[in-house]
């Protein structure tokens, strides 16, 4: 990944809307993973965040990776992490947990 890729990047909260793509992206990531249902709890649990890593470069906010995280006083608990199969090894997976562990304790 080059500068101008990483420059592209950035990082959204989840929606309803980002589902199908959160989805592509569990089930070819995890042997047993998150239904469509757990993430929509989570959606809708106060104390849960989802942050998407988008990139517009490659298509229209195509969905590089993801985080759900709860918070519970000051404490940071990661639930799910997982990167799109085509952009591992490039460290999509740190930027988007190092911004929802920067989220978390400000």
């Amino acid at each position: 990944m080059n500068d101008s890729d990483v420059k592209a990047l950035h990082i959204e909260t989840m929606r309803h809307e980002d589902l199908e793509a959160v989805l592509e992206i569990e089930n070819a990531s995890f042997p047993t993973p998150w239904s469509r249902q757990l993430f929509i709890e989570e959606l809708q649990n106060h104390r849960s965040r989802i942050f998407l890593l988008r990139s517009p470069l490659h298509g229209p906010d195509a969905l590089k990776a993801y985080v759900c995280l709860w918070l519970v006083e000051d404490e940071a608990h990661i639930l799910n992490l997982a990167v799109n199969p085509l952009c591992r090894r490039q460290g999509m997976a740190a930027t988007v947990l190092y911004y929802a562990l920067d989220y978390s304790f400000k």
